[in-house]
């Protein structure tokens, strides 16, 4: 049942009623209930193949769901529009495997092309500016004129999370945020996206399969299990679980 105080309440940011998704006979969700409050960092965990990257898609309104509510911001984006969905996704930044960027582009390029169509009249100064602040924040100053080829895989994730941050959005989706780093980035990197929240007040959603990552970044957690948000609670809290379903994540 839709508890309307939370819709309504200005800290909730993502509000999830009942949510099924199928593929065919493939039933992927099974009713999925869900909030993410404001400034809450929300961590996702499964086995591949569970749904996860397919919540995601739901909360951000790619996967139309085939029964349920999702609330972004209070709104009911259930039978949105494009142009309805799209002014609900600037607020909501992104952070894919692969990081997306232009390779043709340089960083600073990168970085100013999602914002000059979103911010049209600011001057080129006015624009340095902003790249130069987010570029500072990830610990990539020295970056603006690099082409992606030149960056490391590390590098690449923080201009990644730079380019997502200059839109300065309340809302982060991370799909994997770590896939394919060394320890020691991965942990660099969880660190940063930590400080991020905390900088700008960012509620996320993350989805991990990298428990350094979970351990460092979540608030709270979520065991998507049989289609189903099978558990939840802190990190410690699911790692002495009983439960084998649970437990077998923090083995």
């Amino acid at each position: 049942m839709t508890n309307d105080t939370d819709i309504n309440d200005p800290e909730t940011v993502v509000k999830i009623n009942n949510l099924y998704k199928s593929f065919g006979k493939n039933e992927v969700l099974k009713g999925i209930n869900l909030t993410l409050s404001k400034g809450e960092n929300l961590v996702v965990i499964g086995r591949s193949g569970c749904g996860k990257s397919v919540l995601a898609k739901c909360i951000i309104g790619l996967v139309n769901a085939d029964q349920g509510k999702v609330f972004l911001f209070g709104n009911d984006i259930t039978g949105y529009k494009r142009k309805e969905l799209n002014l609900l996704r600037s607020k909501i930044g992104f952070l894919f495997q692969s990081n997306a960027l232009y390779d043709s582009m340089n960083i600073s390029d990168n970085l100013t092309f999602t914002l000059q169509r979103r911010e049209k009249g600011k001057s080129r100064k006015e624009l340095d500016m902003q790249v130069e602040e987010v570029l500072e924040n990830v610990g990539l100053p020295e970056s603006k004129y690099m082409m992606p080829a030149e960056l490391s895989g590390g590098m690449k994730k923080r201009i990644g999370l730079a380019r997502a941050l200059i839109l300065k959005p309340q809302l982060m989706l991370y799909d994997e945020p770590t896939t394919g780093l060394d320890p020691i980035t991965s942990r660099e990197i969880s660190q940063l996206m930590l400080e991020m929240q905390h900088a700008y007040q960012i509620s996320s959603v993350i989805i991990s399969h990298d428990l350094q990552c979970t351990r460092i970044t979540a608030n709270r957690i979520i065991a998507l299990i049989d289609g189903k948000c099978y558990a939840g609670g802190t990190y410690t809290e699911l790692a002495r679980s009983m439960d084998p379903k649970v437990n077998s994540f923090f083995i």
